[in-house]
């Protein structure tokens, strides 16, 4: 009788222990969803205003080009000329651009996305 009790005892321990980590692993998951959706959200959050931000920049650069356009037009006398010299500016800004984008964009772009995926529970 005192072995069967024993198996018994050990039986019901084995199923608290095993219930006990179905739960942790469940509450791990949920955790890690939890995580993950969170992460996903700031993200996307952040992509979404630098979205309107660049939106809204576009037009200040837009209009902002057209009176440089129609200023220096007015000054050299010439529409072409006036708005030449307002796109050899953004030729010139689009090769600088090219040569540091590395350092200037996409590296600090990196860092952000990796700083947020890795970043602390404790914030």
């Amino acid at each position: 009788m005192d072995k069967q009790e024993d198996e018994k005892q050990t039986e019901v321990f084995v199923d608290k222990i095993k219930q006990q980590l179905i739960d942790y692993t469940q509450l791990r998951l949920d955790l890690l969803k939890a995580d993950f959706t969170e992460k996903t959200a700031l993200i996307f959050s952040k992509i979404i205003t630098g979205v309107i931000v660049f939106m809204m920049a576009f037009m200040v650069v837009l209009f902002g080009s057209i009176v440089m356009g129609l200023y220096f037009a007015n000054i050299f006398g010439s529409l072409m000329i006036g708005f030449a010299i307002v796109t050899g500016f953004y030729v010139l800004l689009i090769i600088i651009l090219m040569l540091v984008k590395n350092s200037v964009i996409q590296t600090p772009v990196a860092n952000q996305i990796i700083d947020i995926m890795y970043e602390s529970d404790g914030k």
